[in-house]
């Protein structure tokens, strides 16, 4: 991995180790921890945030899952109340 710094403010990383990206660009904070952190602190943290981007969090994985229950919650509770109403209309009129 090839890290290097332009600009003072930017900070290039090539051959990144992850299986979806590259090269990446990470701009710093002015006035932030930053310019008092030696290359090898943003490194850590560079790699850090490539290897958080590659892999997908477990809080949406986790969302997502729950999105789906609720859906099959709120379609079944949908579909008996409407079976219901069907079945007591039926029984009313006959």
């Amino acid at each position: 991995m090839a890290v290097r710094g332009c600009e003072k403010r930017i900070y290039h990383v090539k051959n990144t180790e992850s299986e979806l990206f590259d090269e990446a660009y990470f701009i710093l904070k002015v006035g932030g921890k930053s310019h008092a952190s030696g290359p090898r602190e943003l490194e850590r943290e560079a790699m850090r945030l490539v290897r958080g981007a590659a892999k997908p969090s477990e809080s949406k994985v986790g969302a997502d899952k729950r999105e789906k229950i609720m859906a099959f919650v709120f379609g079944s509770l949908f579909t008996c109340v409407t079976i219901g109403a069907v079945g007591l209309i039926i029984w009313l009129v006959l």
